[in-house]
Formats: C-alpha cells, structure tokens, sequence
C-alpha cells in the first residue's frame, strides 16, 4: 500500500473560532481521475463545550470502483441542513487523517462444489491480502457451502492478529463441496461482528469481506441455498453499521446481487476472472483499509441534524458532494442573539416662548421678567442648536448668558438680536 504524506493547512470556522492547523491528503495529482466521495458508518459527535466535533469517516473511489489512496485534498466542508435563519450553517475541517483503529473483519470463502478448479488461487490471493493488511487488523476466516435451507458455515479461526495462524487457516481450507449459502454466510458474520464484546473498543470498526464464484442456490437456479435473502442481509447490515465488501468470479456469480449488497450496506464490490483475483481480494482490502476521518467543528441545534460534505479536489474544477447523512447533537450550540437595549423615548425639551417677541415689544417683555432666557430661551437642555448669548437686561452681574433654543432659529435669532 502505497505510504500516505501528510502537511500542515491552516482551517478556521466561520463562527469565529480559531481552530488547529489540521493535516491534508498529499499524493500526486488526482485530474485523471474521475473521484466518488463516498461516506461510511458510523458518524460520530462529541461535546467541546461550547462547540460539537463531529467526525466524519470516508473513503475516495475511482470510476471503477477501486480506492484512491493518492488524491490531494485541497479543501473540506461540512454543510448542515434545515438550519434557523442566521444559523452558522457549514465549517471547514479542523483535520484528515487516516483512520487507525482496530478493525474487525469477517473473511467469507466459498467452498461449494464449484470452486473445486479456483480454489487454490483463491487461497492465494487471499493470503497475500492479508500480509498486506496493517498490524491492527484482525482477521476470522470463515468458509461456507451448504444444502437447500441447511447451510453449513464454518469458523476456520477466530478473529486474530497472529498471521501466521490466519494463513494456516487458509491453507486448510481444501475439498470444496455442496451449494452457496451465500446470504446465511454473510447474515452469521454479521450477528457475530454485531456481538463483539466491549473488550474490542467503542471506536472498533467491523466489515464483512465475501467471495463467491457463484450465485445462492444448490443445483437449481430457483431454489436459493440460504434461507435468508438479500433483503434482510442488507437490513441487518445496515441496522448494526457493517459495511459488506463483495468479490466475485465472473461466469455464474450474479453481479448485480453482489453489487446491491455492498452498495447498499456501504460496501464496494470487485469482480473479476480468475486470473484478477490478486487484484480483486487487494482491491477489497484497500476500501476498508484506506479510509480516512474528517473532524469538523460545529455549531448544530439541538437533536437530529442533517449534513453533507463536500470536497475539493487537486486538478478537479468542481466539487465532489457526499450523500446526506446524519448525527446527533446532545443540545443547542447554536449562538444566542446579543439582546439590543430598548430604544428610550427621549422627553420633549421645552419649547421657547417668543409670545412678547411676536407683540412687537420684545425687550419690554424681557425686562419685565426675571431675565430674557425664561421668555424665550431653555438653558443646559441636550441636542439643542445653541444659539450663542442674550443680553441680559435684569440688572445680573454677566452682561451675557449662553442660550439654547428648541424655537425655530430664525425665530431665535431675531428675538436676540431684538436686545442687542
């Protein structure tokens, strides 16, 4: 498997928070390549405080289906949907790495009577898979084959790391014989992956691998081998999160089955002639093995939320979206509006009385009262147009007092200028 390099990016969240500089995919450039961005279960979230991590694990395939292992990724975000208005709705990614771990896989080989000519080949290719695997994947080999409704499945080592037992058993597996109880293989392997104990690790990952060469049935096409179908191995799948990885031999095997059930259990499928089977069991390796995470952090309501990702990748114009997925946020994180004041009334300012400036004897009037300012100017009143001084003519010690006026300054300035 060809070694993955990693650089430092600068990312930051729209919502303001500065976040670490995370680390990108670096490979050659990926323009030859037409990419499909496809998300893997399952989604996982965590509480920050005042923020939510959710991470993302994925996988890039190729238009044939195989894994990318060597695409650069320019750029990452993770949009939320059916957010409020003014909602912080999308984030960058905080970091990509490879996806480390433990990993549990279920290893399914046909041993019906029809493998008699490819099985040796298939021991084969299946070893070299798994020298190639990474140390923290453990392997179960299982084989099957069967009669009508009576399938018989057997556990030829139990999920290890030793490799040494693994290709052991492999070797031992000779003499095939019987029909394809395919789906009641893969349906056994899934009950097992589902029951795993807590010794295994909340974050372990588990996938089915499963070769056939041919379609389940026994001797008639229309009388299936397994009892149970299609149907309820991929509901059964996608209720526990175990993805299934499909290899078939072309010929009899029925493709679009194959291809159906690891699609829709958000597997891949690889199939091919008997001299492609090396390529098809490290094909299938490499989708569960090149897998990477993506962490973003959000700001999602409260509950059940939906996102997509989208991706952007080196010498490609456009982006690569996901399918929408979803995740669980465990209360609101998103910002709580600043409350704005209450906008306060101001009080009407006195208004300045010019009732003796009108009757023609202003200064009269002025000198009757106490000081020209109570008949027409308010004093020390805010956002007044101040007017300048009056002359005073109440005998005070200043000659001149400032005014404001609230009174239309025309008016104003005539009535001061009336004393002058």
């Amino acid at each position: 498997m060809q070694r993955v390099c990693f650089v430092r990016l600068l990312s930051w969240v729209i919502c303001a928070l500065m976040l670490a500089a995370p680390t990108a995919l670096l490979a050659q450039d990926s323009s030859d390549l037409v990419q499909v961005f496809t998300l893997l279960l399952p989604v996982t979230a965590s509480d920050n405080g005042s923020t939510l991590s959710v991470r993302v694990p994925f996988r890039l395939l190729d238009a044939n289906g195989a894994p990318i292992d060597n695409a650069r990724i320019d750029g990452m975000n993770l949009r939320l949907l059916d957010m409020p208005s003014g909602a912080i709705d999308f984030a960058m990614f905080n970091q990509i790495a490879p996806v480390e771990t433990p990993l549990y896989v279920s290893l399914l080989i046909d041993v019906s009577g029809s493998m008699e000519s490819s099985i040796e080949a298939v021991r084969t290719a299946a070893k070299s898979a798994v020298e190639s695997a990474p140390a923290q994947v453990r392997f179960r080999i299982v084989t099957f084959s069967g009669q009508a409704g009576d399938p018989e499945i057997r556990v030829r080592q139990d999920f290890t790391d030793d490799r040494g037992a693994i290709r052991n058993a492999i070797d031992g597996i000779i003499n095939p014989s019987g029909g394809t109880c395919y789906y009641d293989a893969v349906n056994e392997s899934l009950e097992t992956l589902g029951a795993l104990p807590a010794s295994a690790g909340a974050n372990a990952r588990k996938a089915v691998i499963a070769f056939t060469d041919g379609r389940d049935m026994v001797n008639d096409p229309n009388v299936p081998c397994s009892r149970r179908t299609i149907e309820e191995v991929i509901q059964n799948a996608r209720s526990k999160r175990i993805p299934v990885y499909t290899i078939g031999l072309l010929g009899a095997v029925e493709e679009g089955a194959l291809q159906r059930l690891a699609t829709d259990t958000g597997g891949s499928s690889a199939i091919g002639n008997q001299g492609q089977l090396d390529t098809l069991f490290g094909q299938a390796f490499a989708s569960i093995i090149n897998q990477y995470m993506a962490e973003f952090v959000v700001l999602p309501k409260e509950g059940r939320n939906r996102a997509f990702l989208e991706v952007q990748l080196a010498g490609l114009n456009e982006r690569v979206n996901s399918t929408i997925f979803e995740f669980n946020s465990p209360k609101s994180y998103l910002p709580t509006p600043t409350p704005i004041p209450p906008t306060e009334t101001p009080m009407p300012l006195p208004t300045a009385t010019f009732d003796a400036w009108r009757h023609g004897n202003f200064c009269a009037q002025c000198r009757a009262a106490e000081s020209c300012e109570r008949a027409v100017f308010v004093q020390s009143q805010p956002l007044a147009l101040v007017l300048g001084g009056i002359r005073n003519h109440s005998g005070a010690e200043h000659e001149w007092r400032p005014g404001i006026a609230r009174a239309d300054p025309d008016q104003a300035r005539r009535a001061r200028d009336a004393c002058l």
